[in-house]
């Protein structure tokens, strides 16, 4: 993979080619329902999907999710995979959700987080299945997501943003990384969509 490193003493680029990573037996996706954005001083949704590969049955199962600072739980959205142990209205990050009876995967968690008035910004939610089998405790990959105040899109601060540019393939695709990496330490602000579809057209 390629990445745009900015340092003090400039920006390089470096390319890092590596085996295939590690399989994870069980992983979590998250994402914040309705429109994916919020409205401060209101409440989201957030759904979590748990799925699992490995060959070994699931005897515990837990989650633990870190949410924004001065964001709370308001309460569990009721579905046939209920937790056992859920957190209280009110109680802050981290929250913990724990199964006795492990329902089949995959299978989803819905519940809503009541977001304070005067929340500003990119806010992100980030959290980690915790699981165990035979042996150990295992963990998931912490999984993190992005949510912006409604009606302000990612795209939106592309042209201020100043960081790694995901890997693209082909020679074009290595030619707009160079240029965005040059853009983005030159301190320039030409939308990175505008300049990739400038490298691809020629």
């Amino acid at each position: 993979m390629r990445r745009i490193l900015i340092t003090g003493l400039g920006c390089m680029i470096l390319t890092v080619w590596s085996g295939a990573a590690a399989a994870q037996e069980m992983t979590i996706e998250r994402q914040v329902l309705g429109v994916g954005e919020y409205i401060a001083g209101s409440t989201v949704d957030v759904q979590v999907t748990f799925s699992y590969t490995g060959a070994g049955a699931v005897f515990a199962l837990g989650l633990e999710e870190f949410i924004p600072e001065g964001w709370t739980f308001n309460s569990r959205i009721s579905n046939s995979n209920n937790p056992a142990v859920t957190p209280d209205a009110g109680d802050d990050s981290p929250l913990t959700f724990a199964w006795l009876n492990i329902p089949s995967f995959p299978f989803t968690l819905t519940y809503r987080l009541n977001v304070p008035a005067g929340t500003t910004g990119k806010q992100e939610l980030s959290g980690r299945a915790i699981y165990r089998t035979t042996g150990d405790e295992q963990q998931s990959p912490l999984v993190t997501t992005a949510t912006y105040p409604l009606g302000e899109t990612p795209e939106e601060k592309e042209d201020a943003m100043c960081g790694c540019a995901p890997m693209r393939g082909g020679p074009a695709g290595i030619l707009g990384d160079v240029l965005l990496g040059i853009a983005l330490c030159s301190g320039l602000t030409l939308s990175r969509r505008r300049l990739l579809a400038a490298v691809d057209d020629h």
